[in-house]
């Protein structure tokens, strides 16, 4: 294993022997034969193997529940150079045109899991089930990767975030009252302004409650999938963004809207489906209205939002292999065939998986505070 390898690894386990630190200890106490026959449980971890494209994987599972607030004032996993198309140049000094202006694949300052409720002063742990250590191995028995992954997990992620290499799929979704929450860029041309101002002002009466959905990635300032050292996170261009108005809209209403979508420029697609309204991102905006932004701008996320034990298929993986296909679920346990995978490549990857993170318009146009994550305010802006 090269160096940079060596170095990729030990950042995963330093983050894995953060985490494990405050595990509680207990008294040991002898019990009797008769308090053991009523205690029925299973081992405190486990080990499957399995294979999938051609790559061997051991996994070791641990049977915890972890409720925590954990912060760490600065975390940078996977510190070498990258061309701007992603591939990484072990060789460069840095001084080379055409590299990532970031120097590394994971960047966040100031990282939290959990927060402070400001209406109780109570803390609201970051909620992990069952966590466990991967390894991927090629045919020679070599490893090249390893991954800290979890069952569920659930709670606010904060942090100050320069670079992301991962996939974060962020679900937008709001109702149609929502709409009032757009600002279009009238400085983009005053055609497109008027059209965004429309639907900003008759979109809320005519479709009312009607569910809003779009979905947001890692993209780069074109609207294009930028999963490599990203500081942006919105839609993709061609990304639809839907209001079914089934049951909320009549006659003279489908009128009016199919009059604004015959409008439209064409590169946003705008169409009518029944009474399910769509438009397309192009260029990361929608008539005007901006549709990516600054990671900058969102100081938390909510992971896990709605659900009640949280989202599977979190996790932080490094590897020294071009790509790796880690299962996300099998047909039966860990160890039967897969069912799904995350693929991944060389480096750092952090994976949030599909509506891990669930966002309103208004989150998603304005941005997210940072939750409070300290009680005592050093104006440091963790407060």
């Amino acid at each position: 294993m090269n160096n940079i390898g060596k170095r990729l690894h030990f950042g995963i386990i330093s983050v894995i022997a953060y985490l494990t630190a405050s595990l509680c200890q207990a008294e040991l106490k002898p019990i009797s034969d008769t308090e053991m026959s009523d205690i029925t449980g299973q081992a405190f971890f486990s080990v499957d193997n399995y294979a999938y494209e051609g790559t061997e994987f051991m996994r070791l599972n641990l049977g915890l529940e972890i409720e925590t607030l954990l912060d760490i004032g600065e975390l940078e996993v996977g510190r070498y150079h990258r061309w701007e198309n992603g591939d990484p140049c072990l060789e460069c000094d840095g001084t080379e045109a055409g590299l990532e202006r970031h120097p590394a694949d994971l960047m966040l300052k100031n990282f939290s899991l959990g927060h402070i409720n400001e209406d109780t002063d109570e803390i609201d742990p970051f909620y992990l089930k069952d966590p466990f250590l991967e390894f991927a191995l090629d045919d020679q028995g070599t490893p090249i990767g390893v991954r800290l992954g979890f069952a569920n997990a659930k709670g606010w992620l904060s942090g100050n975030i320069t670079s992301l290499t991962g996939n974060i799929d962020i679900a937008i979704k709001d109702t149609a009252y929502g709409l009032s929450q757009m600002a279009p860029d009238c400085s983009a041309g005053a055609y497109e302004c008027f059209l965004g101002l429309l639907l900003k002002v008759l979109g809320p009466p005519i479709l009312q409650g009607s569910p809003l959905e779009a979905e947001a990635n890692l993209v780069n300032q074109e609207g294009d999938l930028d999963p490599v050292r990203a500081n942006m996170v919105g839609m993709e261009d061609g990304k639809e963004f839907r209001a079914d108005g089934t049951g909320e809209i009549n006659f003279f209403e489908r009128a009016l809207l199919d009059l604004m979508i015959a409008l439209t420029p064409s590169r946003y697609n705008a169409r009518r489906e029944g009474d399910i309204v769509i438009f397309e991102s192009a260029n990361c905006d929608i008539l005007s209205v901006p549709v990516c932004f600054d990671l900058s701008n969102f100081g938390s996320f909510e992971i896990g939002r709605g659900t009640e034990t949280g989202t599977p298929g979190l996790f932080l993986s490094v590897q020294t292999a071009d790509t790796i296909k880690w299962a996300q679920t099998f047909e039966e346990n860990p160890g039967s065939a897969v069912q799904t995978f995350q693929e991944t490549g060389f480096g750092t990857f952090f994976n949030i998986p599909n509506d891990g993170v669930a966002v309103t318009l208004q989150e998603a146009m304005n941005g997210i505070d940072r939750k409070q994550t300290h009680f005592i305010n050093r104006g440091m802006g963790l407060f």
